[in-house]
């Protein structure tokens, strides 16, 4: 499709906020609904600027079951939420919802800064379903940059 038309015309992708599509189609923005995972299943998703993906983490229940859980995984990912978000595993769990909320924010916006940088442009990423309670956490990160 983006052969074929001219190269002014933008693309919009509509949930498209997966890194396997975004290798494929240069979007011009993204939108997602996956940030709201937290709210909805007590699970956030983070981006690996390494290695260009998503990691889940269930960051509900009672801790001593996710621990049992979710053993593997701390031990998998332990030094990417170190190096890139400066936590640990175990630290999730201690967060308050609105941290989750604000780490997951983060993520979506290093996920935007990786394709941009990937494909050499702009990428805006718009987290859709988000109302005046997240503003707060969306102006800090952008104070951040």
């Amino acid at each position: 499709v983006m052969v074929r038309c001219p190269s002014h015309i933008q693309f919009h992708g509509l949930g498209a906020t997966t890194p396997e599509l975004n290798d494929l189609v240069p979007f011009s923005a993204v939108d997602s609904t996956y940030w709201l995972d937290i709210y909805k299943f007590g699970k956030m998703r983070l981006f690996d600027s390494d290695r260009g993906r998503f990691y889940a983490f269930s960051v509900s229940g009672r801790r001593a079951n996710w621990l049992e859980g979710e053993r593997q995984k701390i031990g998998q990912f332990g030094s990417f939420l170190r190096a890139q978000y400066g936590i640990s595993a175990t630290d999730l769990l201690d967060m308050t919802e609105e941290q989750h909320v604000e780490l997951t924010i983060l993520g979506h916006k290093r996920f935007s800064e990786y394709f941009a940088k990937r494909h050499k442009s702009n990428l805006t990423t718009h987290l859709a379903g988000t109302d005046a309670r997240h503003f707060p956490y969306m102006s800090k990160l952008n104070r951040s940059k």
